[in-house]
Formats: C-alpha cells, sequence, structure tokens
C-alpha cells in the first residue's frame, strides 16, 4: 500500500503548525494501525513458521483422539491455502479422519456421548473439509448429536449438565457453520437459537464469561479468549443467517471489480445473492433465514467491539491458553471485517502481532507450545491452533466449496485451483504446472504474456518436483534458470526469480543480487523478497515504493550494496555475477 502525505498547498487558507502537526500524528496513525508488515498468509516469513509447523504435525501424529483431529484439521487448513488441495497422501490427515470416520459410523462414545462438545465438532469440520461428498452420512451424524445436545437456552455444554458454556458453544458455532458451507441440511433454528443465546448472555460490560448468566453486569474470568470465542461466534452466526450482509463499500479499502476490500482480508467473499455466487440448498437469494431482531444483533455487535477498545491486548500479553485465543481472534477479525469492513479500535495490526508472537515462540522442531498449558494443551495441539492463525482459517472455510479441489466432493472442476490475486479477488488458474511444463514455457519464445502470467502463479507443483530431482539435474535447472535472468521479456525473468526464491537454497543468493539490478521494477522487487526469504531477515533491508522509479532505482542499488555484503560475510569466497 501507498500512502503519500497530501502536499501543503492542498490545505486551504492558513495553517497552524499546531494543526499540521495533528494531522501528521492523525496520518502516521493510520499508517501504523496498517496491515503491513505480513499482507497475506503468503508473506515473507509467514510461509516459513507455516512450513516448519506443519512439518512437525506431521511428525508427531500421535496423542488422544481430540487432539490428532485439532492437528489433522490445521494440516487440511494449511494445504488448502498453500497447495490448493487436500493432499492424499498425508498419514497425519488419513489416520485421524479414518478413526473419525470409523466412530461416526459405530456412533461411537467419543462421537454421540462425549462428555464435552469439542471433539466431535472438530471431527464434522475435518470431515467436511476434506470431503463433504464422501463423507456426508458421517457428517448427519454428528449434526444429529448438535440437535440432541443443545440446551434450552440455545447454548452446548457438559453432557448431563444445563449452564451454558461458551467455549463449547463456540465450536458447535463454527461446525455449523461449515455445514451450511458445504450444504447439509440443517434446521436453521439451531444455529438461531445458538445466535440467541450469545445476544442474550452478553454481560452488561459487553462480553461473555465462560459459564455465564442471564442479566450479568460484568464477566468473571472469561477474559479475551471467551470474548473472541463469543463475539466471533455472534458475527458468524449471523454471517451464514444472513442477517448480517457482507459490505459491498469498505472505506480505507483497494477498489477491485467495484468492491473496496478491507485492509486486514486476504480474501474477499461476495455476499450471497440471486446470482447464485456462494448459493446453498437452504436459500439462493440471500434473504434472512429466519426472523430475529436485527436491533438486539446490532447492539450485541456493537458493545462486543466496544469491549475491544479498551481491553484488547494482542497473544504475548495472555498469558494462558494464547494459541486458543489466537484461533478466536483470527476468526473474529475475519467475520467482523467482511460484515462492516474494519476490526475496530485497536486491533488493526493483530496478524502482524500474532505472526511476530507465533515466531518468537516456535521451537526447533516446528511446535508452537503455549505457555502455563496446565497440562490440557499438548504442542500438537497449541501447534495446531497456530497453524490455523497463521493460514487464516476462516478465510479457507469461507470459500465456496466448488472453488476449492477437494478430493471426491460433488461439483468442482477437476484441474482448477483457487488462487489469491494481488488485491483479495479470487481467480481460477490452470492446475499447477510440472518442472517440464515450466521449462517448455520459459524456453518457447512465442508464449504470450497471458500464459506466463498463469505459469507464474502455479509454481508450486514444478519447484516441489525440482526438489525431488538428483543434483545433476537441480543443476541444470538452475544454469537455465540463470540464463533467463537475461531474457528480454521481464516475465520470463520474473518466473526464474520466483522459482530460484521459492527454492530457498543459498546457492541462488548470488543470481538474485544480480536481478536487483533489473531494469524493471517488478522483477528486481521480486529478487529481494526472494532474498528475504532466503535469509529469514524479513525487516532488516527495506523497500518501499516511491511511485518514482529514479528513486527506486537508488533503492534497488542501495539494497544491492546491503545484500552483497549480508552475503559476503555468510561466504567471503563466494563468486557474485556481473
Amino acid at each position: 500500500m501507498l500512502v503519500r502525505v497530501p502536499k501543503a498547498g492542498s490545505i486551504a487558507g492558513v495553517t497552524s503548525v499546531a494543526t499540521i502537526a495533528c494531522l501528521l500524528f492523525c496520518w502516521l496513525t493510520n499508517v501504523a494501525n496498517a496491515q503491513r508488515k505480513y499482507p497475506s498468509p503468503e508473506a515473507p516469513g509467514v510461509v516459513e513458521i507455516a512450513d516448519a509447523a506443519a512439518r512437525y504435525l506431521e511428525n508427531n501424529n500421535n496423542g488422544q483422539i481430540r487432539h490428532r483431529a485439532v492437528a489433522a484439521l490445521a494440516l487440511v487448513e494449511y494445504y488448502k491455502r498453500y497447495q490448493q488441495e487436500v493432499p492424499k497422501n498425508i498419514p497425519a490427515i488419513n489416520s485421524t479422519l479414518a478413526d473419525v470416520v470409523s466412530m461416526c459410523n459405530r456412533r461411537d462414545d467419543n462421537i454421540v456421548a462425549n462428555k464435552e462438545i469439542y471433539f466431535p465438532c472438530v471431527a464434522l469440520i475435518l470431515m467436511l473439509e476434506v470431503d463433504a461428498g464422501k463423507y456426508k452420512e458421517e457428517a448427519k451424524v454428528i449434526l444429529d448429536v448438535l440437535a440432541e445436545r443443545q440446551t434450552e437456552h440455545g447454548s452446548y455444554t457438559y453432557i448431563a449438565e444445563t449452564r451454558p458454556d461458551t467455549s463449547q458453544s463456540q465450536f458447535a458455532a463454527l461446525a455449523m457453520f461449515v455445514a451450511r458451507q458445504h450444504n447439509m441440511p440443517m434446521d436453521p433454528e439451531m444455529p438461531g437459537r445458538l445466535l440467541q443465546f450469545f445476544v442474550d448472555y452478553q454481560a452488561g460490560n459487553g462480553s461473555w464469561s465462560y459459564r455465564p448468566q442471564l442479566g450479568e453486569s460484568s464477566t468473571r474470568g472469561g477474559g479475551l479468549s471467551i470474548h473472541s470465542a463469543s463475539a466471533s461466534s455472534v458475527l458468524l452466526l449471523a454471517d451464514m443467517l444472513n442477517l448480517a450482509p457482507r459490505v459491498k463499500n469498505l472505506a480505507q479499502g483497494n477498489v477491485v471489480n467495484g468492491e473496496r476490500l478491507p485492509k486486514n482480508i486476504s480474501i474477499y467473499i461476495p455476499p450471497r445473492g440471486k446470482d447464485g455466487r456462494n448459493s446453498s440448498v437452504w436459500n439462493n437469494a440471500g434473504e434472512p433465514l429466519i426472523e430475529f431482531d436485527k436491533g438486539d444483533l446490532r447492539n450485541c455487535i456493537n458493545r462486543a467491539a466496544g469491549w475491544y477498545s479498551n481491553s484488547f491486548a494482542m497473544p504475548n500479553r495472555v498469558p494462558i491458553w494464547t494459541n486458543y485465543y489466537m484461533y478466536a481472534l483470527e476468526r473474529y477479525c475475519y467475520f467482523r471485517e467482511q460484515s462492516t469492513g474494519s476490526v475496530g479500535t485497536g486491533l488493526g495490526t493483530w496478524y502482524d502481532q500474532g505472526v511476530d508472537y507465533l515466531f518468537s515462540t516456535q521451537q526447533e522442531d516446528g511446535s508452537l507450545p503455549v505457555r502455563n498449558p496446565n497440562g490440557q494443551m499438548p504442542p500438537i495441539t497449541s501447534t495446531g491452533l497456530g497453524l490455523l492463525f497463521l493460514v487464516r482459517a476462516s478465510e479457507v472455510i469461507s470459500l465456496p466449496p466448488q472453488d476449492v479441489d477437494q478430493n471426491g466432493t460433488l461439483g468442482i472442476q477437476p484441474g482448477n485451483n483457487i488462487k489469491q490475486g494481488d488485491n483479495g479477488e479470487i481467480i481460477k488458474t490452470d492446475a499447477e504446472k510440472s518442472l517440464s511444463e515450466v521449462m517448455a514455457a520459459l524456453s518457447d519464445e512465442g508464449v504470450d504474456a497471458q500464459a506466463l502470467e498463469s505459469v507464474k502463479a502455479a509454481l508450486k507443483r514444478s519447484i516441489r518436483e525440482f526438489r525431488q530431482s538428483d543434483n545433476k539435474d537441480q543443476g541444470d535447472v538452475r544454469a537455465f534458470l540463470q540464463t533467463m535472468l537475461g531474457a528480454k521479456n521481464h516475465l520470463r525473468r520474473k518466473i526464474a526469480i520466483t522459482f530460484l526464491s521459492g527454492e530457498q537454497n543459498m546457492d541462488n543468493v548470488p543470481a538474485l543480487i544480480y536481478a536487483l539490478g533489473d531494469p524493471n521494477d517488478e522483477v528486481a522487487l521480486e529478487a529481494h523478497n526472494g532474498l528475504r526469504l532466503i535469509s529469514r531477515r524479513f525487516d532488516e533491508f527495506k523497500f518501499v515504493d516511491t511511485g518514482d522509479r529514479e528513486r527506486n532505482l537508488e533503492q534497488f542499488q542501495e539494497l544491492k550494496r546491503q545484500w552483497t555484503r549480508w552475503f559476503l560475510k555468510i561466504r567471503p569466497d563466494a563468486r557474485l555475477l556481473d
């Protein structure tokens, strides 16, 4: 995002020093609150943390099924986010899914008579997110459990108890939302009663307690985790029931196809409408699915946001259940922005701060432990919750099912993957390119610009193939890509840089440093971001697009000197490209 200070001449009349100072302060405050450091889960820094966390979960598929299910779900959303598919050969997913399906088929007590509602809800989401068509009957078993276990006040709690539990109720809300996304038959009054519970049991200060009572003047021990869980549930339930249509005009956003995107959303899903977009078997016109007091709902949402403005804190200020809080916070921020266009006062850098926190806690094995877990949250659970935050799982589950390449789900177009455009719009590309296809496209000077753009958007498969090839083949590919740095077409140069960056190999650094002198700003910036990715130095050397070609060129020349000094300290005998 490029922000320019208004010229002095644009201020009418004589402006006092105090007024200018005030304007400057406001401008700087807006910049500080913008989502800048990690604009999306694909940003350098986020991907590396997520990759390491995913590898940990794949290699540590152990413990109770309730914990394994969280880890498996996190892996599913990780692969959907970064590879646009549910992988077929990940044992940590497949073995957990097999156990869940078996439990559903035999009506195991872990499903139909579990003391808590957490695990059945996570199990439902896992099955639907992997293959809603294949596991439709098993999902119905858990939906029946949700119908049976709903209390008279609309909430969910421990079996054989009646006092509501906001923590368990949030997972029921999320399970219902995912079922709605996958067109599962469900009485809309069930999520309607749950929404009414959250509205009725909101305390006088705008928040919720863990085990709430009607008419509470303030919360007792709920804090940020329970507030985020409850406030996010209100928003997503209102969304799924078409009670709070997603906004069409979002101030402070980028305009894409006539829509303004909020600053923190990396994927914007348009509201359901008569065109069938994101439609379901429930309702095809985007009309409210139940009768509900809109005034009460609006007041509840506004009071919850007001509580945040006075009490919000980032993870490093939350001493226990930290990753649990972050997953609920991610949900709140996504649905809040989809419905209003803003996360509200103080939450502007929620994702930046969350990523930095997870980076500070990540262990060498890739796990994301929490502080003071009281023995109730093993590493695979905390890592799974942290990974769900990193990939912004609410965006992934909110995608219309037909836009995600899943195994066996009806209505999916084979060979198409979902991709996120530069400004958050959803675009489709052909299936990921093989290594041979990428090399052929780069070699053919007759390939047009549109085809090259498609190649650049679909490199992940080819990079995986490259990593699995033998050393001689890798050397040949690297040599070929380095010759592409001198290609006439800047898209060819950009693809070569993207590929060399994605390999994350220090041997490619000289080529990337060379590319910092490219006459095309896009290519030079791609090289700079590649160096940040390989070095893991995401903040040390910075580039700010000034909109001025000469000033940008000066920045790239300085960056070339800085990166050269850095590399020669690590490899004093390295040979750089001329």
